[in-house]
Parts: C-alpha cells; sequence; structure tokens
C-alpha cells in the first residue's frame, strides 16, 4: 500500500461509498516502469480509511504475527498528480506540486497506517523505499540520482519500523522492478533507529 493494490480496483467497485482507487499507468515500458495500470489508493479518503481500518484490525486480531508488512513501495508522484482532490489537499498543506508534496502525502499515509497498527498492538515492515525514497525533496518523479534513484529520508517512520531490502546474488541491495540499486542499506535503517532485514530475490526462470 497505497500503491499497486490490484484488489482496489475490485473494492472500488463493490464496496458502498465508492472506495476511491485511483487507476494509473506508470509508462510506455520504456521508462523502467512497466506499463500495465497500478491502482493507488487514495490516502485522504474518508472512504479508503471506512475499509482500511476494519480490515487492519481484523487481520491484527487473527494472525499472531507481531509485524504487518505494509508495503510502501513504487509509489509515484506523476499517479496522485492525476487527482484534482489530491492536487488541492497539496496546494491547501501549503505545498507545490512537486515531488516534496506528494511525498508528504506518503508520509501521511504511512504515519496514520501505523498509529493505526499501533492502537492493535502490532509494529510494521515496509520496503526500503518507505525509509530512503520518501523524505522532504524535490526530486521529481523519475528515479534520480548517481546511485540510481532519489535519497530522501523519511523520519518520520515509527522507531519500531522494520525496513526490507531486496537483495541480489552479489549482496547488493536493488529495486526489483527496475534492476537498479538502491540508495540505502540495511546499516543505514539501523542508524535512523529502525530495524533491517534483506530479501534475497531469485527470479523465476
Amino acid at each position: 500500500m497505497p500503491a499497486h493494490t490490484g484488489w482496489a480496483e475490485t473494492a472500488a467497485e463493490t464496496v458502498p461509498g465508492n472506495f476511491p482507487a485511483l487507476n494509473c499507468s506508470l509508462g510506455d515500458g520504456s521508462s523502467g516502469l512497466g506499463s500495465d495500470k497500478s491502482f493507488y489508493l487514495d490516502p485522504l479518503a474518508n472512504e479508503t480509511w471506512a475499509v482500511l481500518e476494519p480490515f487492519l484490525r481484523e487481520m491484527a486480531a487473527i494472525f499472531p504475527e507481531s509485524r504487518v508488512h505494509i508495503g510502501t513501495d513504487e509509489v509515484y508522484w506523476r499517479c496522485y498528480n492525476t487527482s484534482a482532490t489530491l492536487r488541492a489537499a497539496v496546494l491547501a498543506a501549503g505545498k507545490k506540486l512537486d515531488d516534496d508534496g506528494f511525498k508528504w502525502l506518503l508520509r501521511g499515509f504511512i504515519s496514520r497506517v501505523q498509529m493505526l497498527l499501533t492502537s492493535v498492538g502490532k509494529t510494521s515492515m515496509i520496503w526500503n523505499e518507505g525509509f530512503d525514497t520518501y523524505g522532504p525533496g524535490n526530486h521529481g518523479w523519475q528515479m534520480n540520482g548517481p546511485e540510481g534513484r532519489t535519497f530522501s529520508i523519511n523520519k518520520e517512520l515509527s522507531s519500531n519500523t522494520a525496513v526490507e531490502f531486496w537483495e541480489g546474488g552479489n549482496g547488493e541491495q536493488y529495486n526489483p522492478a527496475t534492476g537498479r540499486p538502491v540508495a540505502s542499506n540495511p546499516q543505514q535503517a539501523l542508524a535512523h533507529g529502525n530495524s533491517a532485514l534483506a530479501t534475497n530475490y531469485l527470479p523465476m526462470t
């Protein structure tokens, strides 16, 4: 969450209140972002939380694990930029319609989910993008920088957040969507007070 939540397409059609899932094309395949449609949850809509809050509470009651993985990967503001409501909210908050403004939306979404999980006795795990990409700063929606992406630490995460990294065969962390290196590593997550783990990614053959 809140990106590539394919189940949201069905929920948007069946849940009363017109559950808001934004239908967004990430690209034409040449950008490294793929050409498939992606479904983004509206982070500010009451209808979103009317679905997410009872769902997360129910899952917390069913599963005994202490951590809940909430995703946070592959969110690009060009998709949220298609929503007039979200653009207006960014401007009303005194932000600009740029990378910094739309990442403000993401940090708010992550914080609200984390607070909800805390209230039911759970902690959260996120993909590294929620840690190393969504902090303040205007870098553009593209993956930039000498290490293959933007680098902006999100310091609003709960202190008990676990940050998960994709790990390639050579021991380097990377983004499986692009094959490019990421900007941070588990040691940096630990240095910011989080816990961290690396997942050995095995491509299908």
